[in-house]
């Protein structure tokens, strides 16, 4: 927006806009502060040039009111050297930055040059925070505000999670992710697991969505994990985003299986499949074993539900449910010591890392035997791995560092580890791992703020440079670049 009483300088600067500066439009005119103020709320522009001197309501009085009641306007202030000392005021006031008269094109374009990076980044702040509203069913706020921060007509949405659903048991849940600034898809994780993307339609430059969602979900295949990759086969405005999250997360809950790599549309019919009278059968034999307290042929039995289960091709939820309905029936049976009482802290550590229903048949089996049994390991014995397992977490950490990996070297069970991690360190196996990595990110900026973030990625354990930056500016809180730029600045000091 450009404000201005004498229409000759109006139109010398909205000429220099419209001819220099490419990346910006102007998308209102007025004479005084008053009339600015008036047209804001439909401009919504992202920066106001105003002269100084003006009827009505001066720039200065302009300046002030706009870093007062909205913050994310940046200001610029034109004037001649007679009113310098005056425009100077508005430095208090709040002014990004001044101009002088007589205008001169190159400055006005290295100015708005300049401020294309901080508006960048209130642009990216403000589409953050409405994905994470839009993605957790809250009102995003008025129309306006949606089509001023994404602009565009139509978007195309999927979401790829890796291994099991996200902890609901537990408050280890994990670090919410968003996408960086460097990316053009916008994204929003639960935890990080998890990537919902937002694609708007020209990003596409003719491609069919589901092509790029499936190259989305291919990338993230491994041999430590599966994936499960939910498609939304049509494109739709903005303003209907919070339902087609909704539909997303409801086709990935009811998707996914364990072990069980899936790329599906959320259109696609699914059908939980029955319980078979062979399932129904053996879950009535591991009930009355529970209820006898025949712990000696518990676990070979319950392990048997697990190879039907896999064979039905069951869901996490139906498979959850199960569990959890046996471990509460084993609870009502058994006198529990208060060691193991939280069993659903440690059903939902074995469910969000184990990437086959066998290796959750390990897990649960080797579960069972401890809640059955009621003894626990000897704690300095288990004090000892535990100082030997973080001594080699923190030796080598640029390694994938799987649970499972863990667990085979140390000969633990994934169970016995969560609940180790979960003694001593009072967080989850995952938690610790990304808060070290993150520390140690953290130090080599430090102590080399000028290095690649790419290589710092790799340093940690991280292959994909845009991942470490999104889990590193959520445990931090700013970007890897960001980060280092603060201590560039000491160096320079």
């Amino acid at each position: 927006m450009v404000v201005d009483d004498e229409p000759s300088a109006l139109q010398h600067i909205c000429s220099i806009i419209e001819k220099k500066c490419p990346a910006y439009q102007v998308v209102a005119r007025a004479e005084n502060g008053e009339q600015a103020l008036a047209l804001l709320p439909e401009a919504l522009p992202d920066i106001v040039i105003t002269d100084v001197r003006m009827p009505r309501m001066d720039g200065i009085g302009l300046v002030a009111r706009l870093h007062r009641e909205h913050p994310d306007i940046a200001t610029v202030i034109v004037s001649g050297y007679q009113d310098f000392e005056y425009a100077k005021g508005a430095i208090q006031s709040g002014v990004s930055d001044y101009l002088l008269k007589p205008l001169k094109p190159s400055d006005l374009q290295e100015l708005l040059e300049r401020l294309e990076g901080k508006l960048n980044g209130v642009h990216h702040r403000h589409r953050t925070e409405l994905m994470k509203a839009m993605c957790s069913q809250h009102r995003p706020g008025e129309d306006a505000s949606l089509e001023r921060y994404f602009p565009s007509r139509r978007y195309w949405a999927a979401i790829v999670r890796k291994n099991g659903l996200p902890r609901r048991f537990s408050r280890h849940t994990g670090f919410e992710i968003f996408s960086t600034e460097e990316e053009e898809a916008m994204i929003y994780g639960r935890d990080e697991m998890e990537a919902l993307y937002l694609y708007p339609e020209e990003l596409l430059e003719g491609r069919p969505f589901e092509a790029v969602a499936r190259g989305l979900y291919e990338a993230e295949l491994g041999p430590y994990l599966y994936v499960t990759a939910v498609v939304h086969r049509e494109a739709f405005p903005i303003r209907v985003f919070p339902g087609v999250v909704k539909t997303l997360y409801h086709k990935l809950d009811e998707s996914i299986v364990i072990g069980r790599n899936q790329c599906l549309a959320d259109s696609d019919d699914g059908r939980q499949a029955e319980a078979t009278e062979d399932e129904r059968r053996q879950r009535e034999l591991v009930e009355r074993l529970i209820q006898s307290e025949n712990s000696a042929r518990l676990p070979a039995e319950a392990g048997k539900l697990f190879e039907l289960w896999a064979e039905a091709g069951h869901n996490q939820i139906y498979v959850e449910n199960q569990l959890r309905y046996l471990l509460q029936l084993m609870k009502q049976n058994h006198d529990f010591s208060s060691e193991y009482g939280n069993y659903t802290f440690l059903m939902d550590e074995a469910l969000y890392y184990v990437n086959s229903m066998a290796e959750l048949k390990l897990e649960m089996v080797a579960l069972l035997k401890l809640l059955s049994a009621g003894i626990p390991a000897e704690a300095s014995e288990a004090e000892r791995l535990m100082g030997d397992i973080l001594a080699y977490l923190h030796g080598h950490m640029e390694h994938p560092l799987a649970i499972s990996d863990i667990c085979g070297k140390f000969g633990v069970s994934q169970p016995t580890l969560s609940r180790w991690f979960r003694k001593y360190q009072n967080t989850s196996f995952n938690n610790y791992l990304t808060r070290m990595r993150m520390e140690r990110a953290r130090k080599i900026l430090q102590q080399n703020p000028g290095v690649l973030v790419k290589d710092v990625a790799e340093s940690v354990g991280y292959t994909d440079q845009f991942y470490f930056s999104r889990i590193f500016r959520s445990v931090v809180g700013v970007r890897p670049s960001d980060y280092a730029d603060t201590y560039k600045k000491i160096d320079c000091e």
